[in-house]
């Protein structure tokens, strides 16, 4: 049954791709209109989630960026350009390419986190990334404010295991948490991190707390900085200096 059901679903996908590529297409001719902007984002954030649903991550893990170059035009609608619709239609070629793949093997044969590091460097070839892994708004907006002073783009989540989950199959410079988020805490994200890059050149992990006492003796984190009033500070240090030593 459950096979029967991914079945389904995958020879529904082409359908529902052309639908957002229409969607991009009309974005891009009419300009930002924020009915059919919302119109196009629905339809990115129902394909994510519904990937997982069946078993196929590669579709949830490409959404996950092309949802965030979204969130980027709704965050400046001067930067829908012509550039924007070449990266948006790349994402959905990259996402016919697996179904397609689909189709003649049981799990997918492409390179999704080469392919989608290719696409990345695209879309922003000049700025380096952050993960940014908090709840709290207010202290999201404190992060964001700081990363754009440092030209630094930031992209949010509020889940642990999605966090693990991107930052394994994209490539970020940063990955910066608090300990309190959603069923996997910052701690257990950063030591997961660290064990699956090993010794190869590892993405900068920093993990938020406000206590350092509480952080496990195990997880080794490149920098530790405690949520107080220097917050701000102690954060653009660190990407400063990364950025001095290209450590980034």
């Amino acid at each position: 049954m459950l096979q029967q059901l991914r079945t389904t679903y995958l020879n529904e996908l082409p359908t529902r791709l052309n639908d957002i590529e229409h969607a991009v297409m009309a974005l891009e001719k009419s300009g930002f209109i924020a009915e059919d902007f919302n119109s196009l984002f629905r339809l990115v954030h129902s394909l994510k989630g519904s990937g997982g649903t069946y078993g196929i991550y590669e579709i949830t893990n490409i959404c996950h960026p092309l949802e965030d170059s979204l969130s980027e035009i709704l965050e400046h609608p001067d930067k829908l350009t012509r550039a924007f619709t070449d990266i948006a239609l790349a994402y959905i070629d990259l996402l016919r390419d697996v179904v397609d793949d689909y189709s003649f093997n049981d799990e997918c044969q492409i390179d999704i986190e080469g392919r989608l590091q290719e696409l990345r460097h695209k879309a922003f070839p000049s700025m380096r990334t952050a993960l940014i892994v908090e709840r709290s708004n207010v202290l999201i907006v404190l992060l964001r404010e700081c990363l754009k002073d440092q030209h630094v783009r930031a992209e949010i989540v509020n889940d642990g295991y999605v966090a693990l989950g991107r930052a394994l199959t994209e490539s970020f410079d940063f990955v910066i948490s608090s300990m309190e988020v959603h069923r996997l805490n910052g701690a257990a994200i950063i030591a997961a991190l660290g064990l699956a890059q090993g010794k190869k050149e590892r993405t900068k992990t920093i993990l938020l707390t406000t206590n350092k006492a509480n952080i496990p003796s195990v997880v080794k984190p490149d920098f530790t900085v405690v949520k107080d009033a220097q917050l701000h500070r102690n954060i653009s240090e660190i990407l400063n200096d990364t950025t001095k030593t290209g450590k980034s």
